[in-house]
Formats: C-alpha cells, sequence, structure tokens
C-alpha cells in the first residue's frame, strides 16, 4: 500500500477553492496583524488607522455582503463592503445593489464615516460589465503579492491557496467519477421518474464525490425558464432538507408572505443567498449503497414533488 502521508503531500491542501472559502481565508487574515489590511486600506495607509472588525456574509435588507471590514482612525470610519468573485456571473442588478447599500450605510453612519464597495476578483474579471460601479477594484493578484511578503506561515499559505485556486479556476475543475455517489443518484431518479415524473430530473450519468444537491431546474410549473430564475426546487439529501428556494430573497420577508399559505411540516429557512420553503426529509448518505434508504429517498422525492404541486397552486412568487 502507498504511503498516505506520501501521497497528502502531492496534494493540494484545497483542490477546488470556493468563493465562501476565500471569504473564511480573508476575513481570518484580516482579524491577523498581517499585511492584508495594507490592502484593502487603500488611501488610509497615510493614517494611523485602527482595526475595528470584518464578518463574513451580512444579510441586509436587499442581499447578502461577502464580507464588511471596517476601521476608524480619530473620529473616521472606513467600512468597506466587499463582493468576493472568483468567476461567477453577477446576479441580476448585484452591483446597483452594493451601491443603494453603501448609500444606506452612509446616511446611517453619518459624517465621519466613509463607506465604500469592494470588488475582491482576478484581474480578467474586471472586465465584466457592472465591474466598474464598485469604489475600489482590488485583485487577487495583489493580495497575493502583498501576502507573498510576509514571513509568517499563515500568511504564506494563504497566499499560495489563494494562487492555486485562481489557477484550477483558470484550467477549469474535472471532477472523478465516484461509484458510490452516482448509484445513489441513479437510485433517486429510479424513484423521481417513476413516481414525480413532472419532477423531470436529469437522468444522472457520472457523479463526483461532493455532488450532493439535485436542482430541479425543469420542473413542470417551477421550472428556471418559468420563473425567471426565481425559484426552484433543490434536494439536499445529506442534510436532509427539500427546498422551493427563492433567489435574493431575506428570510424576513418570506416568512411574512407565506405564513398564511404553509402546510405544518413546511418552515422558512435561509439557503445560501436565497430563502426557502423547507420540508424535512431523512438524511441519506451518499457513502452507503442506495439499498436500504430507500425510505429516505421516498421521502425526499415526494416533498419534492409536494413544494412543485404548492408552487403552482399558491402561486407565491405573486405574493413576493
Amino acid at each position: 500500500m502507498v504511503n498516505p502521508l506520501v501521497m497528502l503531500k502531492e496534494r493540494l491542501p484545497m483542490q477546488w477553492l470556493r468563493e465562501r472559502d476565500i471569504d473564511l481565508l480573508i476575513c481570518s487574515e484580516l482579524n491577523s496583524q498581517g499585511p492584508l489590511r495594507d490592502v484593502f486600506l487603500g488611501g488610509w495607509n497615510a493614517r494611523i488607522a485602527h482595526f475595528y472588525g470584518a464578518w463574513v456574509s451580512y444579510h441586509d435588507v436587499d442581499g447578502e455582503t461577502d464580507i464588511v471590514a471596517s476601521f476608524w482612525a480619530g473620529d473616521n470610519a472606513l467600512v468597506l463592503l466587499i463582493e468576493n468573485k472568483i468567476d461567477a456571473e453577477f446576479q441580476p442588478e448585484q452591483p446597483q445593489r452594493y451601491r443603494e447599500r453603501a448609500n444606506r450605510w452612509r446616511d446611517s453612519l453619518g459624517p465621519g464615516a466613509e463607506v465604500e464597495t469592494v470588488l475582491l476578483a482576478p484581474e480578467e474579471y474586471f472586465e465584466n460589465e457592472g465591474s466598474e460601479l464598485f469604489d475600489l477594484q482590488i485583485s487577487y493578484e495583489a493580495v497575493i503579492a502583498a501576502l507573498a511578503e510576509s514571513d509568517d506561515p499563515r500568511t504564506q499559505f494563504l497566499a499560495q491557496t489563494l494562487e492555486n485556486g485562481i489557477e484550477s479556476h483558470r484550467r477549469g475543475y474535472t471532477p472523478q467519477h465516484s461509484e458510490a455517489t452516482t448509484r445513489v443518484w441513479s437510485a433517486i431518479w429510479n424513484w423521481a421518474d417513476a413516481d414525480a415524473p413532472n419532477l423531470r430530473m436529469d437522468r444522472p450519468v457520472s457523479k463526483p464525490v461532493g455532488a450532493g444537491f439535485i436542482h430541479f431546474v425543469n420542473a413542470e410549473g417551477v421550472s428556471t425558464a418559468q420563473t425567471g430564475r426565481r425559484a426552484k426546487i433543490v434536494y439536499k439529501p445529506e442534510y436532509g432538507n427539500v427546498d422551493l428556494q427563492f433567489s435574493n430573497m431575506e428570510v424576513a420577508r418570506l416568512q411574512e408572505a407565506a405564513r398564511d399559505i404553509l402546510a405544518p411540516d413546511m418552515t422558512v429557512a435561509r439557503a445560501a443567498k436565497s430563502a426557502s420553503i423547507r420540508i424535512k426529509v431523512p438524511a441519506l448518505d451518499f457513502g452507503r449503497p442506495p439499498e436500504g434508504q430507500e425510505e429516505a429517498i421516498r421521502s425526499g422525492i415526494e416533498a419534492a414533488e409536494r413544494l412543485r404541486v404548492f408552487f403552482m397552486e399558491e402561486q407565491p412568487l405573486e405574493l413576493l
């Protein structure tokens, strides 16, 4: 048997870097005494600036800010509303919503507070339309260059991880087939095709480890084409969640709109940058054969079909 530690040494610590991973790494580095603060301070470098804090995934009335960072100097404060992008397109009106959010924060914080919107992304991303609407554009490359000057092993790790992450996205991700995961997906498809054909689940061919969310993007009445991508049904077997998911939606708003139409086993929950009407079902284990997990599969498909019918009958988008 090959020494597993030797194999691990040849593997990148993070094979595929996601935006959420970068958010957490950046927030952690900002909370340290490393060089990253100077990159984000920009024109404040000449002042004696003190770090106030950094937060990941701040939800506001019009959406989510990936990272909020704040500094202060005397009676002045600097607040940065940071949107982090690797390669995903902007959501509808996303740059404009960042500008509106910054204006609200300025009004709330009053004189002496500067609030700036920041786009953090690879340099080539700044060619995308909407990038120019951000007050500051900070490239991954600039972050890597600053971090690489540090002798701190943690900071060096972040620099190398970001560099590897950019290169991985430029080359593209090649998923590795998982027989166990594919077998479970196939069992889910068989059940959906037989008992809930209106979900129109695509037949799986090959799935990698980690392929855990099933998006019913073609479901009758709730397809992304019919809803303008504003709503979709997502089955998350490993978590035991089946969601009717509404994009760019605040939980409080969905709770208010849907409180009189929900069934007893339906709740409103947060899901990534969206809000969802959720039904809990037994969780699935993609590492186990589907045999013996039939009841969990049946429950998941039944819940997805119920949410499809619920959407068509109640038309919650009209309430929102």
